[in-house]
């Protein structure tokens, strides 16, 4: 575009100077200006509407991992309020030594798991807080 003006314009230089001659000139350029502010506009709305399509699929995909990772979430917390009744009930019952391993196996168990879960959240939480941005 900008080659079509320039040439436009030494056309016009060489035909005068009047001031018609310089006007014409000037709205030619504009013209070409305009043309080429308006092609990359629509360049830019086409790259544009492929991004939103892609964004679209992005949320898409988040939302579908986060509902696995909020289903395994909620199986570990099943399984820790089942852990925590059978302690419950362990500590009711204790009568020996025995009784009192198994119970420490148990309290180690859910320490474990609680752990895991706060690994797991703190993870799924950065890896959203870095999707949104």
């Amino acid at each position: 575009m900008k080659n079509t003006s320039q040439k436009t314009i030494k056309k016009k230089k060489a035909s005068g100077n009047s001031r018609e001659d310089k006007m014409m000139v000037l709205l030619e350029d504009m013209r070409d200006e305009i043309k080429l502010v308006a092609e990359s506009h629509s360049v830019l709305k086409s790259q544009l509407d492929s991004m939103q399509l892609d964004s679209d699929e992005f949320k898409e995909e988040t939302r579908r991992n986060f509902k696995l990772v909020f289903e395994h979430f909620s199986n570990v917390e099943d399984e820790l309020v089942g852990i925590n009744s059978e302690m419950k009930n362990l500590r009711k019952v204790l009568t020996d030594k025995a009784d009192l391993e198994r119970l420490a196996v148990l309290e180690e168990r859910v320490r474990k798991l609680e752990m895991q879960q706060v690994i797991l959240r703190d993870e799924a939480e950065k890896e959203y807080e870095s999707g949104k941005k």
